[in-house]
């Protein structure tokens, strides 16, 4: 026993050199979907300076939504020549706010050269995958004639889709167009006055419940216009 003292002795400085690679050992860095997580948290606990570093390490990492969310912060700061780099990486990516969002950088000409095409590009992808206010710029666009649409394009049938989809997201211009659609034989409609009534019944009644600055057309819909 007296002998085995000294190797026991021997083994600790080699228990000691294990010490320091423990001490060494860094816990791996969060993935992109952990940060977009945690910014959502910060952002929804209105810290918002958290939110936006955490936003913007998720998308320098390549993640869509965080590229989409930092790019928001950057329009409201405008900072519009980022913003619209952070929207477009995220629109081709998929997406649908950040092809809201660069949709709407096209459609004023912020931070890009003014481009109703490319607005409408990307509004209407963002729309076909459900995105509420891109298909209400779509139905905007096409009760309105300041962006280049002919009678005939304003029409056309293709219109009918975003105006059903907006009317069923009970946007007042877009339930408006579809009882006219319905009371006029609009967009190769056939004229069925009954449905008519009950589509404007059901405008009435939202333009009645809603708030005074909900019962308005759009800002984009009275641009669109010409309307103050």
């Amino acid at each position: 026993q007296a002998l085995a003292a000294p190797e026991q002795a021997l083994a600790a400085p080699e228990q000691a050199l294990a010490a320091p690679e423990q001490a060494l050992a860094v816990p791996p860095l969060p993935s992109a979907e952990q940060n977009y997580v945690a910014a959502v948290e910060a952002q929804n606990k209105a810290d918002l300076m958290t939110a936006m570093n955490l936003f913007q390490l998720a998308a320098d990492a390549g993640h869509a939504a965080a590229q989409a969310s930092y790019a928001a912060i950057l329009h409201r700061g405008q900072a519009l020549e980022e913003a619209f780099k952070y929207y477009e990486r995220s629109a081709i990516q998929g997406d649908k706010d950040g092809q809201y969002g660069l949709g709407t950088l096209y459609f004023a000409g912020e931070g890009v050269p003014q481009s109703f095409t490319e607005a409408h590009k990307w509004f209407s992808q963002a729309a076909m995958q459900g995105h509420i206010f891109a298909a209400n710029f779509m139905v905007d666009i096409y009760l309105s004639s300041r962006m280049g649409l002919s009678t005939t394009e304003q029409q056309n049938p293709a219109a009918l889709r975003w105006i059903k989809q907006a009317a069923g997201n009970n946007y007042l211009p877009a339930l408006d167009a579809l009882a006219d659609a319905h009371r006029f034989g609009q967009f190769g409609m056939p004229v069925d006055t009954d449905q008519a009534d009950e589509i404007a019944a059901r405008a009435v009644k939202i333009r009645g419940n809603a708030l005074p600055s909900v019962k308005k057309r759009s800002a984009l819909y009275r641009f669109l216009k010409g309307d103050d």
